[in-house]
């Protein structure tokens, strides 16, 4: 199986086991339909393999440093100016972040290290849906070019039967080439 599948299935698994009212998927361009409510539900995190540098460690295994973005999106009709009477409605966007974060920090898995976040950045050119991209570091190993991992290993069952020797017809025919002494 894929590393990176791996690292997505369980990071997609741990956010829904804390927070099971968040949408998770891989970010495949879902933000730029955005503006289609029914593509996705809110709130939601989209999860992106950012740039990953390798090192070969041995014959096909590479040590894989790499950034993973999360893209957590929002929905937020109220305002949050200190008139506002939904001000507090408004500003539960933080608390999602924070719960996204406090979630994912320190994280890891039988694949991968733990998380550390290193970058956020708001993105708000989306009407009414709030999105902050995080960004987090981690590293595992590639063993996906390790040829001995597609060795398999089985007990044969084998049976052993004998058969007579074939008859072979003689032949005066004479090699140049030495096989065995007599």
């Amino acid at each position: 199986m894929s590393t990176k599948k791996d690292i997505f299935i369980a990071i997609r698994d741990r956010i829904k086991e804390e927070l099971p009212d968040v949408w998770v998927d891989k970010n495949m361009g879902q933000i730029a339909t955005i503006d289609r409510f029914d593509s996705f539900p809110l709130p939601a995190v989209l999860v992106e393999f950012g740039r990953s540098e390798y090192k070969t460690v041995s014959k096909g295994v590479q040590g894989v440093n790499t950034v993973l973005r999360f893209h957590l999106l929002f929905e937020n009709w109220a305002a949050s100016h200190a008139e506002s009477e939904d001000a507090n409605l408004a500003l539960r966007y933080f608390d999602f972040t924070e719960a996204v974060h406090e979630t994912l920090e320190g994280f890891g898995g039988e694949n991968f290290a733990s998380l550390t976040r290193v970058a956020d950045e708001e993105d708000n050119n989306h009407e009414s849906v709030v999105i902050t991209v995080m960004e987090y570091a981690t590293t595992y190993m590639d063993t996906s070019a390790d040829g001995s991992r597609r060795k398999v290993e089985v007990e044969p069952d084998l049976e052993v039967a004998y058969k007579k020797p074939l008859s072979r017809p003689n032949s005066n025919f004479t090699s140049l080439f030495v096989v065995g002494k007599d």
